[in-house]
């Protein structure tokens, strides 16, 4: 499966707390929301810190409860170009709250002795990660998401 253009491209900067749709087939849209900017991925700085929510519907303004217990995906940190390809669309905004958000983001690297936070500070006594400290893409993003769906797909 691969990620759906859908919506238009914009050249306007995603704002944290904005709720976003994307979709793999047009049909179903699965929802995310920005989390934090300008966060520092695999040392590259201006990353958008993101989530990818658990849940889809058949109307992109039909907006389900997104709660951080509820993620298809750990946390991600990606660049600007599926907002301005199209691939993700801005459906609301709305300021996010202390409970949207999970209190550390903690990121694996490929040394399995060093984990990181979204600004690339290294974390002592970490006892879980939620994802892995790089520069995703909407193709990496695509995959991650596709993989999830796809075993989800055969357990049910």
């Amino acid at each position: 499966m691969d990620i759906q253009k859908i919506g238009p491209r914009t050249l306007k900067r995603p704002q944290e707390g904005d709720i976003f749709v994307f979709s793999f087939d047009n049909k179903e849209y699965y929802f995310g929301r920005v989390i934090k900017l300008d966060v520092i991925a695999g040392g590259f700085p201006g990353a958008v810190l993101i989530y990818a929510y658990d849940q889809k519907t058949n109307k992109k303004k039909l907006i389900p409860l997104l709660n951080k217990e509820n993620l298809l995906i750990p946390p991600v940190m990606i660049n600007r170009m599926p907002w301005t390809r199209g691939y993700f669309e801005v459906v609301e905004h709305k300021v996010l709250l202390p409970e949207d958000v999970f209190e550390k983001h903690i990121f694996k690297t490929d040394n399995p002795n060093i984990s990181l936070d979204e600004y690339g500070n290294r974390m002592q006594n970490v006892v879980a990660n939620y994802g892995y400290s790089a520069l995703s893409s909407y193709l990496s993003f695509s995959e991650k998401v596709s993989l999830v769906l796809d075993d989800k797909r055969k357990t049910t």
